[in-house]
């Protein structure tokens, strides 16, 4: 009787998709795989929900065992060392990771079709400080602005720049600032995360012209792009690295940040942490708070705070 060969290996998850895992491996072989039946239970609690949406996600560094000339089996899923999260649809809680290790996460803008979004851009810079990665900034459509339009957009980046974000504008349909987002992206994972609509597709096939990805357009009425992408994939680029290509989104559910805990995402609150008159401070109304003396003084921008203060006062704002 012959017995079947099993083969160990790792690799890494390129793509997720209702319970069936793509993993390439370190010789570039990609495997169709599932989730072993006892890991699965590692990741519910006890009385039988679980943990995550899917305990694997794109990016996620695995052991799998293969069988001869057939699909594997996910055996182990390695610790992450970052990750993009945001809290899943529904009316129970549960935490969706997006993307497992990636170095950076660009977050793609539009200058215009959909209309550059501060309050949407604040929630995106915080999954993404939560999550232990370096944000980058992509404003694309740059070439839709008039002039005018174009100064008033440079003032609101500006915010962002000035407290150490890189922010850089491009117009992906025309190549224009291809070249730098290439530079930053060689020889790292990048996950690209944005409003639907905003030119994510557009910018990888820029940077990647071989791939076979569809392109949808901004409706004129509405403002809002369609769902191109509609799952996570991972792609390596021929210049080093890869990039994971994720689905538009319209809302950012944030996981694991806690009100009280807020400031901490807030680059510019960071010299007043702690130092306020009172240790809990919520920067809100009390006195002797050296954050609202920051933001009276001009140091803090004013729609940074207002973002801020929508955020610790509410649950729900997406705007």
């Amino acid at each position: 009787m012959d017995i079947k060969k099993e083969v160990n290996a790792k690799g890494i998850v390129i793509q997720a998709q209702a319970g069936i895992y793509f993993v390439k491996t370190c010789d570039g072989q990609v495997v169709e795989c599932i989730l072993r039946k006892k890991l699965k239970r590692e990741f519910m609690t006890e009385d039988n929900k679980f943990l995550y949406t899917d305990p694997v996600a794109v990016g996620d560094e695995v052991e799998i065992t293969i069988a001869e000339g057939e699909k594997g089996a996910i055996d182990e899923i390695m610790p992450r060392k970052t990750k993009i999260s945001r809290m899943a649809a529904g009316p129970v809680p549960v935490e969706h990771v997006i993307v497992a290790n990636a170095d950076q996460m660009i977050i793609m803008m539009s200058a215009k079709l959909p209309p550059f979004k501060p309050r949407l851009l604040d929630r995106l810079l915080i999954v993404a400080e939560a999550g232990d990665l370096e944000p980058i900034i992509i404003i694309n459509k740059m070439d839709l602005l008039k002039n005018k339009e174009k100064s008033v957009l440079y003032e609101q980046a500006k915010i962002y720049q000035n407290i150490g974000y890189k922010v850089l504008y491009i117009s992906a349909l025309n190549r224009e600032g291809i070249d730098e987002v290439i530079d930053i992206m060689k020889d790292k994972m990048s996950a690209i995360i944005g409003h639907s609509g905003t030119g994510k597709t557009t910018l990888i096939k820029a940077i990647q012209p071989n791939l076979d990805l569809k392109i949808n357009e901004v409706s004129l009425k509405t403002q809002r792009g369609k769902h191109t992408t509609t799952n996570v994939r991972l792609y390596d680029l021929d210049f080093g690295g890869s990039i994971v290509d994720t689905p538009g989104i319209r809302e950012v559910g944030l996981w694991d940040v806690w009100q009280n805990e807020l400031d901490l995402y807030f680059r510019e609150f960071q010299p007043y942490i702690g130092k306020c008159r009172f240790s809990d401070c919520s920067h809100l109304t009390e006195p002797g708070c050296l954050v609202i003396s920051a933001l009276e003084k001009g140091t803090i921008h004013r729609s940074r705070y207002d973002s801020y203060v929508k955020l610790r006062t509410t649950k729900d704002d997406n705007d």
